[in-house]
């Protein structure tokens, strides 16, 4: 913690797109309302971009001493567990910061630090555990919904995507013990 508030930095994906039709709108020659269409919008992806912001504020919250805490739990188990814990920790990664990339970058050291794995199978299964937790992390499941419109429930993609995830998680651990 302590960290206090950092610099803004101009370099952000979703800006190009707003400057992007900032340019639309003032070069439209048939200019429509836009504040009607704008309200709209806004009204449609209030909830997506609202859960967003609440899941990237816990995750700034938790960031260091989630990845010390789960370190310091998976030294303290079995050796079988151990080689299980990499993948589940990139998956638990991913599904709590919504990124793979920031879930291999929380629990880089836990691989680094694997003494029942190498460390290039170690990373290995660190980034697929990552990869995987991407299907079940809440940010892309509401924005896939409010994207598509389903009427499948969060609770429901989750479910289904646990049945996935869990089959591949099973098949990345035991091509882990067969190859290596």
């Amino acid at each position: 913690m302590g960290e206090g508030l950092r610099p803004f930095s101009f370099y952000q994906p979703g800006l190009l797109f707003l400057l992007a039709a900032a340019c639309y709108l003032l070069l439209q020659r048939h200019r429509k309302p836009v504040r009607p269409i704008l309200r709209e919008t806004l009204w449609s992806v209030r909830l997506p971009m609202l859960t967003i912001v609440l899941l990237v504020s816990y995750t700034q919250l938790v960031r260091g001493e989630l990845a010390l805490l789960v370190g310091q739990g998976i030294g303290l188990l079995p050796e079988i567990a151990q080689k299980v814990a990499l993948p589940v920790a990139g998956i638990c990664g991913a599904f709590i910061t919504g990124s793979a990339t920031m879930s291999n970058l929380l629990f880089m050291n836990i691989a680094q630090e694997s003494t029942v794995w190498a460390l290039p199978v170690a990373l290995a299964l660190l980034h697929t555990g990552s990869a995987l937790g991407n299907m079940i992390a809440l940010q892309n499941i509401v924005m896939v919904k409010s994207a598509l419109k389903a009427e499948n429930s969060e609770r429901e993609v989750i479910r289904y995507s646990l049945l996935t995830l869990g089959a591949y998680l099973l098949l990345v651990l035991l091509s882990a013990w067969v190859l290596v």
